[in-house]
């Protein structure tokens, strides 16, 4: 049995519920805070494409062309989303439902907004039902997320009360839960890299086992890639565990090979799925809409990046999650007791910093903090669990303790502030106007949230300083909620009692039933 470095009770324990309950637990507090629409331009451009993939239209989006990172003109006259497939993919199950897409013929406008109308020709559009679902996409990704976190920490030995605190503190403190609301690809990237993350942590618990759990991690890889192509960046450091295993399977040259197949078969395959899906669109298997980008361009000093990134207030990963503060403090032990995955996590954290860094938008504004940093956010929190350890067992020094509760606090009013507040709202108004100003390194996002949500308590527009051609529909409603939203526009409204409620029960029993069986764990009740 692999040892317990916690010297607790092993993490598979007699009750194994606590891994449903957590889930639970997130699914029904981040649905209850989902938003109800898409924020994301990028998003639309996703759900335009699953749209048009459900009616028998490919892959071709209806929306304007805008050369840049948004819907670029391709192969056969048509506009395609200059995104990769995967983020269309997780929503075409939701197209299924009916009334979902609709089809507009003849010469029409659509979506009705100035900065997105365009003249459309027999299109595929998502409706406002369809938009409504896909909002909760994210927050089940989120959860899931978090689920898998969990499952990271407990194959590294810790036990399941270290590893549910840990995650508990992670899903409600870090920025997952800001993007677990917002509609951006980065929720997918980041799930499938800890899944992959997982798969490698297991196989490295057992190498000569048989490599399912490379299939797995090199599938969850792939499946990251064919989301967001720049993941392809992170392969070096994440093979680090593979290479390791295929040295010292180097005297039985068949098990080195299934291992190197499992792993690299996976990821051919999500290339070839990019390179096909680059084609279709643009002609060429490495053009995927982007090359002309100007915020793609190499502009930015790499020191500049990095400390706008990590430090600088205004996307700075430690002022959104300011529990990664504690959390380096457990790096030195996770990398001297697991070498190997710690010195990947490591380098995969900086590899996926220094290749954003240089871009003239390092960011990923317009976005909420720093947007590319959002895929290895939950890497850099996994050593948390050692102070998290530290702390449920007393050996924590007063000062230290004092500290992991007052970052937790302030985490949970940022992630609040992100959560509560329409990010569109916060972002454009310190533009002013509509002037997009990226990557402002000085003004820390999440007091403008606060500010909205002050402006919402107080029954003034929390919409100040925006301008209205870039929000739609009208923002009626004072918090960014679902359920508020469909109220506010006289939508369902027996639904928007019930359910809030029921997921606030579902919340609150998942709680308690969480907390008994870790008290089993603890020894203070009976199993």
């Amino acid at each position: 049995m692999h040892e317990d470095i916690t010297g607790g009770p092993p993490a598979t324990g007699r009750r194994g519920h606590w891994r449903r309950w957590l889930l639970v637990l997130f699914l029904a507090v981040f649905a209850f805070t989902a938003s109800g629409h898409i924020q994301t331009i990028d998003a639309e451009q996703e759900l335009s494409v699953a749209a048009s993939l459900r009616a028998g239209h490919g892959v071709a989006s209806y929306m304007t062309a805008a050369h840049g990172g948004g819907t670029t003109p391709g192969r056969g006259g048509r506009n395609y989303a200059a995104h990769d497939l995967g983020e269309s993919l997780l929503y075409l199950p939701l197209t299924l439902v009916p009334g979902t897409v609709r089809v507009v013929t003849g010469q029409a406008c659509w979506p009705p907004h100035t900065t997105l109308c365009s003249a459309v020709r027999d299109a595929a559009v998502p409706t406002p039902r369809l938009e409504l679902l896909a909002s909760f996409l994210n927050p089940v990704l989120g959860a899931v997320l978090l689920l898998v976190f969990a499952e990271v920490l407990t194959g590294l030995g810790f036990d399941r009360r270290v590893a549910v605190l840990t995650t508990l503190l992670v899903g409600f403190t870090s920025v997952l839960w800001v993007y677990s609301h917002i509609s951006f690809d980065a929720t997918a990237d980041a799930l499938f890299i800890l899944v992959a993350v997982l798969g490698l942590v297991r196989f490295e618990r057992a190498p000569d086992a048989p490599t399912r759990q490379l299939w797995v991690a090199g599938a969850a890889l792939g499946a990251a890639i064919v989301v967001r192509s720049d993941t392809v960046a992170l392969v070096p450091a994440l093979s680090i565990p593979v290479v390791v295993a295929l040295w010292r399977q180097r005297r039985t040259l068949g098990s080195a090979v299934r291992s190197a197949l499992a792993w690299g078969i996976p990821l051919v395959t999500a290339l070839a799925v990019n390179g096909w899906y680059n084609w279709l669109r643009f002609g060429s298997p490495t053009d995927n809409g982007n090359l002309h980008d100007p915020l793609l361009k190499l502009t930015t000093p790499l020191v500049d990046g990095l400390l706008g990134q990590t430090l600088f207030p205004g996307k700075g990963m430690l002022f959104y999650t300011p529990l990664l503060l504690i959390a380096l403090v457990g790096w030195p032990r996770f990398v001297r007791e697991h070498r190997v995955l710690g010195l990947t996590l490591l380098l995969t954290i900086l590899t996926a910093l220094v290749v954003h860094a240089p871009l003239a938008d390092w960011s990923g504004d317009d976005a909420w903090a720093a947007r590319h940093t959002i895929p290895v956010t939950a890497l850099a929190l996994v050593p948390l669990a050692y102070v998290v350890r530290d702390l449920v067992r007393h050996q924590l020094a007063r000062a230290v303790s004092v500290a992991v509760v007052v970052l937790a606090v302030v985490g949970l009013v940022v992630q609040l502030s992100g959560v509560l507040a329409d990010y569109r709202a916060v972002n454009y108004t310190k533009h002013g106007k509509g002037v997009l100003v990226l990557n402002d390194i000085g003004r820390f996002e999440a007091v403008d949230g606060l500010r909205a949500l002050g402006r919402s308590v107080e029954g003034r527009d929390p919409y100040v300083g925006a301008s209205p051609d870039l929000l739609d529909p009208a923002p009626i409603p004072r918090l960014d909620l679902w359920w508020v939203r469909e109220r506010a526009y006289g939508r369902e409204p027996l639904l928007t009692i019930v359910v809030p409620l029921g997921l606030l029960l579902v919340a609150l029993g998942a709680a308690v039933k969480l907390r008994a069986d870790l008290r089993v764990a603890d020894g203070t009740a009976p199993p």
